[in-house]
């Protein structure tokens, strides 16, 4: 049976009021198909800080997030959708964001995205020192460290928002490699903890699970990756973590950005064995 699409509700979404799809993944006009249109799939980055590198995207995006966070989910009052429709707010400023977007019946429809939000600074905090000040009681996070954030994925298929999910997991652990980023932390149940952790994602644990209110009221935990060490996983022959070799095989030239399908990843990783 499939693995993963169980991951995905944990990682992305916990639905709390019923909606078809297509009313949450918003459709854009994007010329990112006209030199691929076979290509069912897009990744890419759509905006550092507060450039917009593809403004088009970039609010699909964002309503996208409205519509899940707001709609969906019920995690942020009505107020939170800006007048445009989308949803935003003060760590968008410093924070590299992508999309994923499908390609089907002509159509561009954004159906994921993910954001990191950057520490520029000391005086910054992260949502999760926020959110864990206890894991951070003995030293903050470093400056240069990432938090992944807003994290959706979402697609009638379970196998395809899978894909979407995982597609924007290795595009933003392939950014922090190339940036040179010291740490990426992240808000995560438990079941996302293990099943990242079986794959050769070195997350340390930083603390005990709880109740956080700004997730639901779900039960999570921060967890701490290195960059240079999920590299060393991903790259090394003979490494044990033949799944992860394969999820990031062909990808590091390209930094997992650009047009994909189905094929890449192998099928043992998306069913359970």
């Amino acid at each position: 049976m499939f693995f993963i699409p169980k991951i995905i509700k944990q990682m992305a979404i916990t639905v709390k009021y019923e909606f078809d799809p297509e009313q949450l993944t918003p459709v854009v006009e994007s010329s990112v198909f006209e030199s691929h249109p076979e290509a069912p799939f897009w990744i890419g980055r759509v905006a550092t800080g507060n450039v917009i590198e593809k403004p088009r995207e970039y609010f699909g995006a964002h309503i996208l997030r409205a519509n899940i966070y707001i709609d969906q989910e019920g995690f942020l009052p009505a107020e939170a959708r800006s007048a445009n429709g989308g949803e935003y707010d003060t760590d968008d400023d410093r924070s590299v964001q992508f999309a994923t977007l499908e390609n089907h019946n002509q159509e561009s429809r954004v159906i994921g995205t993910v954001r990191l939000v950057e520490k520029r600074n000391r005086d910054d905090i992260l949502p999760a020192e926020e959110i864990f000040p206890e894991a951070f009681k003995d030293a903050p996070a470093e400056v240069g460290s990432v938090e992944v954030s807003r994290l959706i994925a979402k697609h009638s298929e379970p196998l395809t928002q899978t894909y979407a999910a995982l597609a924007a997991i290795r595009a933003s652990d392939l950014y922090c490699i190339e940036n040179g980023v010291p740490n990426t932390y992240a808000v995560v149940e438990r079941p996302l903890y293990v099943y990242l952790s079986r794959m050769g994602v070195p997350c340390e644990k930083m603390s005990e699970l709880k109740v956080t209110p700004e997730y639901g009221d779900t039960e999570n935990m921060v967890v701490r990756i290195n960059p240079m060490k999920l590299h060393e996983n991903a790259t090394d022959i003979e490494s044990k973590y033949d799944l992860l070799r394969k999820f990031y095989d062909g990808a590091l030239e390209s930094l997992g950005l650009g047009h994909f399908n189905k094929d890449f990843l192998p099928h043992s990783i998306a069913v359970e064995v």
